[in-house]
């Protein structure tokens, strides 16, 4: 059993495997949480940042704020996050530090108010072991055993992610964040993947 926070309440989880057909394998990830399972609907994780990805003011400004109270988001990013997540079947995983101050529940609201079309289904743990994003993201990836994922984020400390990981990394720009130019290389991953 592992733990980690979702909706700001540590889960306990197992990982559970099974085969599907006569030569596929499956991979699925059950949750248990107060006797309540909860089952991953896809195979694909999208490990998301915010800051740089989808809220692009430079660092030396303060956040425009929306109707809700919260950061606004770039209108162009959203769209292609958007177009991205009618390409492939993710689950989306919630890496950005900011986490840490909302609960899944006030994010996906947050999403929603900003016409994001799929929900977060959960945050990347917060591992005391770990000292940056990048080991938290390998952690978590060698943890859930997965090798269809995709990450999106701006931080720099990626650059040092092991190579198999590396190569589902979007890196972008603080202040260009998931531009066209970025979608296009997540396209491109996403079909060298199917």
């Amino acid at each position: 059993m592992r733990s980690l926070v979702l909706n700001q309440r540590t889960v306990q989880f197992c990982f559970v495997q099974f085969s599907c057909g006569k030569s596929a394998s499956h991979k699925t990830a059950l949750f248990l949480y107060n006797n309540v399972s909860y089952n991953l609907r896809n195979d694909k994780l999208l490990i998301l940042d915010l800051d740089g990805v989808l809220i692009t003011n430079p660092s030396w400004k303060a956040d425009r704020i929306h109707s809700d109270g919260y950061s606004e988001f770039n209108e162009f990013c959203v769209e292609n996050l958007n177009r991205l997540l009618t390409l492939a079947e993710f689950d989306i995983w919630l890496s950005s530090t900011r986490r840490t101050v909302k609960t899944l529940t006030e994010f996906n609201l947050i999403f929603k108010n900003r016409g994001i079309k799929k929900e977060i289904v959960g945050f990347i743990p917060e591992y005391d072991d770990c000292i940056n994003r990048k080991e938290e993201i390998q952690k978590f990836i060698t943890e859930f055993k997965t090798s269809d994922f995709l990450i999106i984020d701006d931080d720099k400390s990626l650059n040092g992610l092991e190579s198999g990981i590396k190569e589902n990394l979007i890196l972008t720009e603080l202040t260009k964040g998931f531009n066209t130019e970025k979608l296009k290389e997540a396209t491109e991953k996403i079909k060298n993947c199917s």
